[in-house]
């Protein structure tokens, strides 16, 4: 089926009998079609643009060293040719990743996880960074799930938090025994997000005005993250920052803590009082 097909419509008629319900929906279907097909085109245009940048780096290093017939030194390997090289097979990864989703959902090795471990490991790493100041509050919290999505996905926020992060990125965790929901918050106190974006922020390749664009990310983190947490049984959701915090936004990972194991046991979490908070 071609664009110029997809374009098209049924003509409905007046009478609404089961004629008319069948040209409608026909229409429908068409519509989501063409939707479909232009988000299509969008994505393959969106990544290829992306992956051109560190392409046009690393191929003009090589070429410039295959026509001066000079080696490359390991200033330039480091600094310019291996990020590059790394940002372009973490985008493939990335897009391999959102594609497997989409065909088959994001695939998930259960077994028991805590979260507080994963949670208070990226705090540390990004004070290890020392780009900004970093203050978490952890809660003992065990649940069923992948360890290894879920640490990419809470990395995935924290990156986020620190690329845009005046000063401070704040973690907090919290637990609620009535629905058995945990929660991870990271807050930045950047530049924020307009209440009237938030629901696009989680779309690949999402581009926003101003202050908060992506600026050296693929645009594909958060896209990442919302479907880790679908496949976990959970929701991602932005929110103003707390209290204490003049401006910045608050991305929430809602997870459900009792899932069934391939086994067919039953892991639930184990919510316990608050530590002190990390300073």
């Amino acid at each position: 089926m071609t664009a110029s097909d997809m374009s098209r419509r049924v003509p409905v008629p007046s009478t609404d009998d089961e004629v008319t319900r069948l040209a409608t929906t026909m229409n429908s279907m068409l519509e989501r079609l063409e939707q479909s097909r232009a988000a299509q085109l969008r994505f393959v245009g969106d990544a290829s643009h992306e992956m051109r940048s560190p392409l046009t780096t690393v191929v003009g290093l090589l070429d410039l060293a295959d026509d001066t017939d000079s080696p490359i030194d390991v200033r330039t390997l480091r600094t310019l040719l291996l990020p590059e090289a790394r940002r372009l097979q973490n985008m493939v990864d990335d897009l391999l990743l959102l594609a497997r989703s989409d065909e088959y959902g994001v695939p998930l090795h259960i077994r028991d996880v805590d979260l507080d471990d994963i949670v208070a490991s990226e705090a540390r790493r990004l004070r290890s960074l020392g780009l900004a100041a970093v203050a978490a509050t952890i809660i003992p919290i065990r649940l069923a799930g992948d360890p290894e999505k879920l640490s990419r996905a809470i990395r995935n926020l924290a990156e986020n938090a620190v690329r845009y992060a005046a000063s401070t990125v704040r973690f907090d965790m919290s637990f609620d025994p009535r629905t058995g929901v945990a929660s991870i918050a990271v807050t930045d106190d950047g530049p924020g997000i307009p209440r009237d974006r938030r629901d696009v922020i989680f779309d690949r390749f999402t581009r926003l005005d101003g202050d908060r664009r992506n600026r050296s990310g693929s645009g594909l983190g958060l896209s990442i993250v919302r479907e880790i947490v679908r496949a976990h049984g959970g929701s991602v959701s932005v929110q103003d920052p707390p209290a204490g915090f003049a401006h910045g936004v608050t991305f929430v990972i809602s997870l459900p803590t009792a899932r069934r194991l391939p086994d067919g046991a039953v892991s639930t979490a184990l919510a316990m009082p608050p530590r002190q908070p990390m300073r």
